[in-house]
């Protein structure tokens, strides 16, 4: 087993591990799971046309197809174990021993990890606001920021923000609780609200192009600038929820762009300053007819927590990287 850097230039997609192509097929022959084959070459299920050239870290042995890291290489879900629900949008903090999450009654709750369990989610208090929605929490890499969505007095919901001084603090009681204003459109739904460690990027949802989709904006002038739709990220169907890691280079986000069925997609870039690479469904977290939603990525992007089932009895999943 080695390891080394390649450079394909790819015209059939022969050799392995290079994003949405695999390796030689035939009709009779089985892809790997979330692939099919598709002009003698596994592809990931609804990708079609020709297979881009670009670098690849690839790990060859005598032959065999390599891996595809950001898409193969996770777990098999196992469900966190809560009280009460139906549970969905979990956050975490970096020892993922605090979940903040959204309830049935668009509440956002907290539940904290004991030795071996999660204990029973409470309201997270400092966040709720009499007659309003809270929606999306989305907890930054400190801990001490929670952004969201809600409606509060509004036709529709805002990504807010609430801050609390220390990242050990039970609730946001007397937190700092403000819009973000610069990344609202009155009478469209923004929400959610990941950011990088730095805090000068964030990825939110909003629906005020043709469909719901993923927007970004960098700190300028000691505000948020103008959001601007992540082109490479957009379907036209429905794309939203993304958490970005602490660098911001890898994205996960909820799309139904293979049809009605919303499942988890992965995207990387090598730069900030780079546009990600084509999204990638993840096999793990597509079950057929299932929705997976709202994902969560650690801030070194090795375990992901998401939403699974219908919204009646959706519950907590996590996964990590083999």
């Amino acid at each position: 087993m080695y390891r080394f850097v390649i450079v394909l230039v790819l015209a059939g997609c022969y050799s392995p591990s290079y994003r949405d192509c695999q390796f030689q097929c035939s009709s009779v022959d089985t892809c790997p799971a979330g692939m099919e084959c598709n002009g003698n070459v596994c592809r990931l299920e609804g990708f079609s046309g020709p297979c881009v050239a670009m670098e690849v870290d690839a790990e060859v042995s005598d032959g065999a197809p390599g891996d595809m890291p950001e898409m193969l290489d996770w777990t098999t879900p196992v469900e966190v174990v809560l009280g009460g629900g139906p549970w969905s949008s979990p956050t975490l903090n970096a020892d993922e021993s605090e979940m903040f999450l959204e309830g049935s009654n668009a509440e956002i709750f907290r539940t904290i990890r004991g030795a071996t369990t999660w204990g029973p989610p409470v309201l997270a208090n400092g966040i709720e606001a009499a007659g309003a929605h809270n929606l999306s929490p989305m907890l930054s890499r400190d801990a001490k920021t929670i952004y969201f969505g809600t409606d509060r007095g509004l036709p529709a919901p805002d990504v807010w923000r609430a801050t609390r001084t220390n990242a050990t603090d039970t609730s946001f009681q007397g937190a700092t609780v403000m819009s973000q204003a610069q990344l609202n459109i009155a009478d469209k739904n923004d929400s959610g609200g990941s950011v990088t460690a730095d805090g000068n990027l964030i990825l939110f949802t909003s629906d005020r192009g043709a469909t719901i989709a993923i927007y970004s904006s960098m700190i300028s002038g000691g505000g948020w600038g103008a959001p601007v739709l992540v082109s490479e990220l957009d379907s036209g169907d429905s794309d939203s929820h993304p958490s970005i890691t602490a660098d911001g280079n890898t994205v996960v986000f909820t799309s139904n762009r293979l049809g009605a069925d919303y499942d988890i997609y992965i995207a990387t870039r090598t730069d900030r300053s780079m546009p990600f690479s084509n999204p990638m469904r993840i096999p793990a977290m597509s079950a057929p007819a299932t929705p997976e939603v709202d994902p969560w990525i650690s801030g070194d992007g090795t375990v992901i927590y998401f939403g699974k089932g219908i919204s009646a009895n959706r519950k907590i999943y996590r996964s990590t990287r083999n």
